[in-house]
């Protein structure tokens, strides 16, 4: 959603692939379509830590990777 607003959004996936309950051609047409709004997949990741900026915050993720934004929202999901 926040994509398709202009928004820059990198997804942080510590599996292999997301949705692994879903069709995996479903899953990849879905991927394709949130690249065309430029949304960026880390898969087998796991975030960190948050951390101020002048300009926002960046997320610092367990491999040493950062990823600078305006804002940083982590999700951990649900379970039925």
């Amino acid at each position: 959603m926040f994509a398709a607003l202009g928004t820059k959004v990198t997804v942080v996936e510590q599996r292999e692939r997301m949705l692994e309950f879903c069709d995996g051609e479903v899953v990849e047409a879905l991927k394709y379509h949130l690249r065309d709004l430029a949304v960026t997949f880390r898969f087998r990741e796991t975030g960190g830590r948050g951390r101020a900026h002048e300009r926002g915050a960046i997320a610092v993720l367990e491999s040493g990777k950062e990823d600078p934004g305006e804002v940083v929202m982590y999700s951990a999901g649900r379970r039925a």
